[in-house]
């Protein structure tokens, strides 16, 4: 299989060696493959947000190796992993992350203007907002715009490099359930186009939209499938997870 994603016994401990160690990862192995749309469900405290740190490259194991796209993470330099981000991975966050200063055209313009990518920043960012249906918002400053828009600005702030992997955190957290659908619909409708998608939800209604679960708990993956809607043990693991049972 074409291993895009590859964590092999990956440990993340905070606080070790200090009586009081908390072990958000706990022996994780994970491959996901290229073209993938893949949800990584769990409660508050199971781990998720550590996982998408640690695949976004933005931290690194205690212990394990993480290999992207056939490269060990741990042997990379600060200029590699940088444009790794810039270039490899779009982010998508709950909070959404923009500048309130700024425009909406001019926050979806900021990774192309570290990415180094050649061409006119401005019709590339207007390209993404076009995207994501928000062209006539584009001089809207974050104020002035609903959250619903606000994270479709950040998802065309996520598309401008045309990332081959999208890592999206809790992106319908703060939205209404419309809102929620449109996000949610945009993130089918890439993974179509041939990006891989990891989804980091508590929410099992969000996460069946995905083609393939996987459970955390207490750091471990204790559930890994293709989701089966109507499958009893595939509801079961959602409901778990959205419930906190």
């Amino acid at each position: 299989m074409d291993h895009l994603i590859f964590l092999d016994n990956v440990y993340k401990i905070y606080g070790e060696g200090l009586g009081s160690e908390v072990r958000a990862l706990n022996g994780v192995d994970l491959s996901i493959d290229r073209g993938e749309f893949v949800a990584i469900v769990g409660t508050s405290g199971s781990g998720k947000t550590t996982m998408m740190n640690i695949l976004g490259c933005l931290d690194i194991p205690t212990y394990g190796d993480y290999v992207l796209n056939g490269e060990l993470v741990s042997e990379l330099e600060d200029t590699e992993l940088s444009r790794i981000r810039n270039r490899e991975i779009g982010f998508i966050f709950q909070g959404f992350n923009l500048i309130p200063e700024l425009t909406a055209i001019e926050n979806v313009e900021l990774p192309i203007l570290y990415s180094g990518i050649k061409g006119s920043r401005r019709e590339l960012a207007m390209d993404a907002l076009r995207r994501v249906g928000l062209e006539d918002r584009a001089k809207h400053r974050p104020s002035e715009m609903s959250g619903g828009q606000q994270q479709r600005v950040a998802i065309a702030r996520a598309l401008t490099t045309k990332p081959p992997i999208i890592l999206a955190d809790e992106p319908t957290g703060n939205l209404d359930s419309k809102n929620g659908e449109q996000v949610m619909e945009i993130l089918r409708e890439l993974h179509s186009e041939g990006s891989t998608v990891v989804l980091i939800t508590h929410d099992g209604t969000i996460a069946r939209m995905a083609d393939r679960i996987i459970r955390l708990l207490d750091g471990k993956i204790v559930f890994d499938s293709k989701f089966d809607e109507g499958d009893p043990f595939s509801e079961e693991v959602l409901h778990v997870s959205a419930s906190g049972i």
